[in-house]
């Protein structure tokens, strides 16, 4: 599964599970078949690169929200080790996830739809 379709897949399921849900996905790091517009705007219209996948605009007992930034399967943002890959965009990806948990948000990586759906259906049950 590509991460266009995990995001679909997520999304799908929330709306499914949790349809008073309020959730938003972005999708400006996908790939649409030669539509790099939406990323270029992306880029001028947003402080930092790598804002989490997915934002879940629902509190829960401490947390304002969740945000997840989603990953395809295999293709962890961790070493064997449990220590965040070199790579700069992963690096910006886990500063915003940082950055939004110290704003009161329950934050992550989430690899594969398996794994996605357990944090989400964990946080919002």
């Amino acid at each position: 599964m590509t991460e266009k379709h995990l995001h679909e897949a997520v999304c799908d399921y929330i709306r499914l599970q949790y349809p008073k849900a309020r959730f938003k996905t972005d999708l400006s790091g996908i790939y649409l078949g030669g539509k790099w517009s939406l990323m270029n705007h992306v880029k001028r219209t947003t402080s930092h690169s790598g804002f989490p996948d997915l934002v879940i605009y629902e509190r829960r007992e401490a947390y304002c929200g969740l945000a997840i930034e989603l990953k395809a399967q295999g293709k962890s943002p961790f070493k064997k080790d449990g220590a965040l890959k070199k790579d700069e965009h992963i690096e910006a990806q886990s500063e915003w996830l940082n950055t939004l948990e110290r704003c009161g948000f329950y934050t992550l990586f989430a690899v594969g739809f398996d794994e996605a759906k357990q944090v989400i259906d964990d946080y919002l049950t």
